[in-house]
């Protein structure tokens, strides 16, 4: 239960607006930056095209399952709502991307908005705007996207309760988080930090022993109990896929992947705002007790996954930066909060001079992306540059569906390559939307086994590893191809050189 004195902290030190009319103008700054963010997006939409990964989850979502190879179900069964309403287009999963993506940051804002007020709202929302990873990296949905969606809406049913002591919402927490699991496994960090939490403050120890605690365990269980009975039936695949992932081979030399995954974060969300809000969290550590308040529990939930995965490093796991994005996601909040206050100080020159900095890094960081595209200079694979990955690709399956034609080549059920990310985009931007089929890991091939691939069905596209092509044809499905045509287009990250290939008619 919550005393009196504690659901004094949890509570909004501005009386909450009457009416539609009083929220917009209290909080018309927010509606402005969600609306120039939407605009934006929009915009960056008409050039790029969805990433790979994206599509991954379009592809899966056509064939809706209670689980998949990597990962749990939430993005593809999102995604089919999209595309049931909107229809199977690049528009469609633009459209379910910026939707998503905005129902984060205006949910997280109105957080802040409840937590502290108004202007450290304002304040938590151009932190994130501020950052590759929350502004020009939302223009994907895949499954970290209903992951923070359902980690900030656990945050809201945790202040709700401290506010209100009713522990019954501990029940609807743990369906939150549950929900959250079945986007991704690392919603468990939400109940870790909750369970650090209640360690490190005194007077939540006690919340060991409240039924309602455990209940709402049992919850977050029924809920994510769907993905549980899909692995039982299917060799647990995407648990020990996970578990892979998570061992993999230690980094050489020694503290590499450390180096990677904190460089890494420190470039997705902000050089600037990173370093001042770690610097702003490490202040309240060394200086103040924690609390039953909303900024010691937002540190101590901010700074789990962190402390989580930064110690995996060490031993060298694959370093993805993306694994920090929770923490940041709550620690903006708490920064927010911080900025606010300085400015209420009349420290306004030092807040508006960082929010300027990493707004000015970012697009510095923009500009070189951008300049990169058209012709590029950083040292990195064809196969592992983003910009590519999202560039000229329309054109570039016309072009290819234009030599299949003059060839009277019918229009291919299945499309196989190495890489995947190759096969996405033609899945997607072909008119007939054929599955793909991966030589690179056979476990995705769930709707393209390979006795399905036929002289009559199939096209073979590569652009790095044609090398390999015959040879991969010959080992994995037992075939040979011939080459039918290429397709050329585009400058540079643009710039696509597809050699085309089919089974050859003499069969297997």
């Amino acid at each position: 239960m919550v005393n009196p004195t504690s659901a004094k902290n949890w509570i909004s030190p501005q009386p909450p607006p009457a009416g539609a009319a009083g929220y917009f103008i209290r909080y018309r700054w927010l509606v402005l930056v969600l609306a120039a963010h939407a605009l934006g997006m929009s915009l960056l939409n008409r050039v790029i095209s969805p990433h790979p990964d994206y599509i991954d989850h379009w592809i899966q979502s056509r064939y809706l399952s209670l689980g998949y190879y990597e990962h749990p179900p939430m993005a593809p069964w999102i995604i089919r709502g999209f595309t049931t309403l909107l229809g199977s287009s690049e528009t469609a999963l633009e459209s379910a991307a910026l939707i998503m993506n905005l129902a984060i940051l205006a949910l997280a804002a109105a957080l802040a908005a409840r937590l502290f007020g108004a202007l450290a709202a304002l304040f938590t929302l151009l932190f994130y705007e501020s950052t590759l990873y929350f502004s020009l990296g939302s223009d994907m949905l895949q499954i970290d996207q209903p992951l923070m969606l359902a980690w900030v809406g656990g945050l809201w049913v945790y202040a709700a309760w401290r506010k209100s002591g009713r522990d019954s919402l501990l029940v609807g927490m743990g369906l939150v988080a549950g929900l959250g699991a079945l986007s991704k496994y690392t919603m468990i960090l939400f109940y870790l930090g909750l369970g650090v939490y209640f360690i490190l403050c005194r007077p939540l120890r006690s919340q060991w022993r409240n039924p309602w605690q455990y209940l709402g365990g049992l919850a977050a269980m029924a809920a994510v109990s769907p993905v549980i009975y899909w692995n039982a039936t299917h060799d647990w695949v995407s648990f020990r896929f996970q578990l892979a992932k998570g061992q993999s081979a230690a980094a050489i030399p020694p503290g590499k992947h450390l180096l990677e995954f904190t460089l890494g974060y420190l470039l997705l969300f902000s050089l600037v705002l990173a370093l001042w809000v770690l610097v702003v969290a490490a202040g309240r550590l060394r200086r103040e007790k924690l609390g039953d308040n909303p900024r010691s529990w937002l540190l101590v939930m901010g700074l789990t996954p962190l402390v989580l995965f930064t110690l995996a490093m060490i031993q060298g796991p694959f370093p993805d930066p993306k694994w920090a994005n929770l923490t940041f996601l709550t620690l903006f909040i708490l920064l927010g909060d911080h900025a606010a206050r300085m400015w209420r100080v009349g420290r306004t020159r030092l807040v508006g001079g960082m929010l300027a900095l990493a707004f000015a890094l970012q697009l510095g960081l923009g500009g070189v992306l951008a300049l990169h595209a058209r012709h590029p200079f950083l040292p990195v694979k064809p196969s592992l540059d983003p910009a590519r990955q999202i560039l000229g690709w329309e054109e570039t399956v016309r072009a290819a569906e234009q030599v299949l034609a003059a060839k009277q080549i019918p229009p291919p059920r299945y499309v196989a390559s190495f890489f995947y990310p190759l096969a996405a985009q033609f899945a997607l931007h072909m008119t007939h939307q054929p599955l793909t089929h991966s030589f690179e890991r056979d476990p995705r091939n769930l709707w393209s086994p390979p006795q399905n691939l036929t002289p009559d069905n199939t096209l073979l596209v590569c652009e790095e590893e044609c090398g390999d092509l015959k040879y991969l044809a010959r080992v994995k499905l037992g075939v040979e191809i011939i080459r039918v045509g290429e397709a050329e287009t585009g400058q540079g990250a643009a710039h696509h050189h597809i050699q085309l290939y089919r089974i050859s008619p003499r069969g297997k």
